[in-house]
């Protein structure tokens, strides 16, 4: 196997792992933002016979 093929495999290789990282990355961000919106609901949530984070779950 040459040096060249090698190297465009290792470049193929990576650039898998990147988007998989990126996907990841852009799952997280969706989730982070979801978390920041409930815990905003929260703080403004005036029954404190029910949660609105327990609400949303059921």
């Amino acid at each position: 196997m040459s040096m060249d093929s090698n190297c465009t495999q290792v470049e193929l290789l990576s650039r898998q792992k990147l988007a998989i990282i990126r996907d990841k990355i852009n799952d997280l961000q969706r989730l982070e933002k979801v978390i920041v919106d409930m815990t905003n609901t929260c703080m403004q949530n005036e029954d404190p016979t029910h949660c609105p984070i327990i609400d949303s779950l059921k």
